[in-house]
């Protein structure tokens, strides 16, 4: 209904309020998106499937939560603030205008970013599709088989985000949020009530189980806490809401959510895998922990139909709502990084504006309300009438493209692993770059070459601690190339320069953050 309403009332948005909400993200509507869509596959069925395989170390999934946050942090205000000053309608925007990309369809370095962010976003969506599938296939008794659950969800995450946009995947992450809140924190009452609470349940577990983690398991420990804390918080839908953010103080709110999140929802969701374990030994998938429990409470009767119900509910909303949220942000970077450049080179310049005189396919700088007006050389949102027609496309597209995959039944974990390994490459990139002029094209992209033929190289041959390796080389060809040869972070034009010098380390001073209010 929500997304109904909004393209009924918005069918002529322009890309900022597609994409981008109309920055006007407030900080509930921020914090619970934030806080939603950090849950995903890896909440329902990874914590409660290691849980059941490990025990209590399971909890070792709340540190990269705490780095997501971290991550997000170091970024998100200073982004959201420049992307107002500048007009961005896209995190590709930022690495254009940053790095003085005049011809991104001729810029190597514009299309590798491009493709590390698009491949993570693929992996992700592909990995929710399949979970959710999974979901549906266990709690259906085999009823519905896993590529039928993933066709039923990409239809309707399409549906769902070409009628409403950013603002109605907004809207329901409110939504999901509470009950994946609700139904996990319930958790602790049945698991006290129905299961003989807590130490009742330790009891009946293996020695190894209740362990504390050994000196071998930490560097697995170090490598999930900061290669999927940086994957994570670098993934674009993080981006897009920081851009969608209307202040900074609804930024404050939203990562404040954000943080405290985590041991509200994953926490519980450890129980769910001890309590598999306790009730069900010799489970063939540990996989299925979570949706076998949930069954066993709704089979309790009476209370247990409705609690085990709205747990169910819960899983469904931990998936989509990272789902919807990667798909979005997918259709935003072939819609307007992809597809908007390729246009404006192809065309010619002559036609774009007989067009633009005809008031066909023009693509002008509308900003949304109160934003500062984009500067020319800024990747300005777009009105033209062929950019939603693309945004439609590529949603779909996106989402029946992971079918595929998804029937095809790989290792999510192994490609989940490599996603880790590529975006985590991006953070001198993106984060670096926010603060350090000394920071270029090149050095950025020499780093990002060597980070991910490392961390693709390491991470299929299972060296351990192959990501944080891979990122230590990025770190160290990007700083060392920045400090020998500093002459190559010169301005490459006028406008480039004005870019330049909203690039510093001192804090935002209160005129800076007023500027566009």
């Amino acid at each position: 209904c929500a997304a109904v309403l909004r393209w009924r009332r918005s069918r002529e948005a322009t890309m900022v309020e597609r994409y981008l909400a109309g920055r006007a993200l407030g900080p509930v509507a921020l914090g619970f998106s934030l806080g939603a869509s950090i849950f995903a596959h890896s909440t329902v069925i990874g914590i409660p499937a290691e849980a059941y395989s490990q025990g209590f170390s399971a909890w070792r999934w709340l540190g990269s939560c705490t780095f997501i946050s971290i991550v997000f942090m170091a970024y998100a205000p200073r982004l959201q603030w420049i992307s107002r000053v500048r007009g961005y309608d896209s995190i590709m925007a930022f690495v254009k205008d940053r790095y003085g990309i005049s011809q991104p369809c001729r810029d190597p370095f514009y299309w590798l970013v491009v493709l590390v962010f698009l491949f993570a976003c693929y992996i992700y969506l592909c990995a929710q599709l399949d979970a959710f599938g999974r979901l549906m296939s266990t709690i259906s008794g085999g009823k519905v088989t896993v590529l039928q659950g993933a066709l039923g969800l990409a239809g309707l995450l399409s549906i769902f985000e070409i009628l409403g946009g950013l603002r109605a995947v907004v809207f329901t992450d409110v939504v999901q949020g509470v009950v994946l809140v609700v139904g996990s924190l319930l958790m602790l009452f049945v698991i006290d009530t129905s299961y003989g609470g807590l130490p009742g349940i330790t009891a009946q577990l293996a020695l190894g189980h209740v362990r504390v983690p050994r000196q071998r398991d930490c560097l697995d420990w170090a490598e999930l806490w900061i290669g999927l804390g940086i994957q994570r918080a670098l993934l674009p839908d993080f981006a897009q809401r920081a851009m969608a953010a209307e202040s900074q103080d609804s930024l404050r709110m939203g990562s404040a959510i954000l943080a405290v999140a985590p041991f509200l929802v994953q926490v519980p969701m450890l129980f769910f895998g001890l309590v598999a374990r306790a009730r069900l030994p010799a489970l063939l998938d540990p996989k299925d922990a979570f949706s076998l429990v949930v069954l066993d409470i709704v089979g309790q009767g009476g209370s247990g139909r409705d609690i085990g119900s709205i747990m169910m509910v819960a899983s469904i909303a931990a998936v989509m709502s990272t789902a919807d949220s990667v798909l979005s942000v997918a259709s935003q970077i072939i819609t307007l990084d992809i597809c908007r450049p390729l246009h404006a080179a192809l065309v010619p310049a002559s036609s774009r504006t007989a067009h633009a005189a005809a008031g066909v396919g023009e693509i002008t700088a509308d900003g949304a309300e109160g934003d500062c007006p984009p500067p020319k050389a800024a990747s300005a949102p777009g009105r033209g009438r062929w950019l939603p027609w693309v945004g439609h496309v590529a949603t779909v597209a996106v989402a029946f493209l992971c079918i595929p995959l998804v029937f095809a039944s790989p290792d999510f974990d192994f490609l989940l692993e490599l996603s880790v390994a590529v975006l985590a490459q991006a953070l001198p990139t993106i984060v670096l770059a926010l603060y350090w002029t000394g920071v270029y094209k090149w050095a950025s992209a020499a780093g990002l070459v060597v980070g991910l033929g490392l961390g693709l190289g390491l991470v299929a041959t299972e060296i351990p601690g192959g990501i944080l390796l891979s990122l230590l080389g990025n770190w160290v060809v990007t700083l060392t190339l920045c400090f020998t040869l500093p002459k190559l972070a010169a301005a490459s034009s006028e406008e480039h320069a004005r870019v330049l010098r909203l690039v510093f380390w001192r804090r935002l001073a209160a005129p800076a953050l007023a500027e566009c209010s």
